[in-house]
């Protein structure tokens, strides 16, 4: 049968998965049960994103610049609190977000009874192209 992913990491075609990392292992599909990802939260997914990295970090930035400067500009203690404070979320959220997008994911299916793990990767476009991949073989052994 045809390769439905090719590697590199894994091989999938509709009758075996095969694994390439660590000690080569062949599942058969027919044998492979309730395939589940590590899941994310959804704040998780939202911090990840570029848009709220870059716009965190920028942030970050831009509002310890105020705070800094805020007292001697505006002569006002209350801009120097509110930068203080705004810097530091801006802060922890970039940080969390570019924690979380380069966290590894991983696939998970039981095969005989045991939980075993056949996939992991921090690409997250490999990543999902692999639980395709994996779920159209499964669709395929079902029909």
């Amino acid at each position: 049968m045809a390769e439905l992913f090719p590697g590199p990491g894994v091989r999938i075609t509709h009758d075996t998965v095969e694994t390439l990392t660590g000690i080569r292992r062949c599942y058969p599909v027919a044998e492979l049960e309730r395939p589940h990802v590590v899941h994310e939260s959804i704040i998780d997914v939202l911090l990840a994103s570029q848009t709220a990295r870059v716009c965190s970090s920028t942030l970050t930035g831009l509002s310890a610049l105020v705070a800094v400067a805020g007292s001697q500009l505006l002569s006002s203690p209350h801009a120097t609190v509110a930068g203080l404070v705004v810097t530091l979320t801006a802060a922890v959220t970039a940080v969390h977000g570019w924690r979380s997008w380069r966290r590894p994911r991983q696939l998970w299916v039981y095969y005989r009874g045991d939980r075993v793990c056949l996939f992991v990767s921090r690409d997250r476009l490999q990543f999902a192209q692999v639980v395709r991949a994996l779920l159209r073989a499964l669709e395929t052994v079902e029909s």
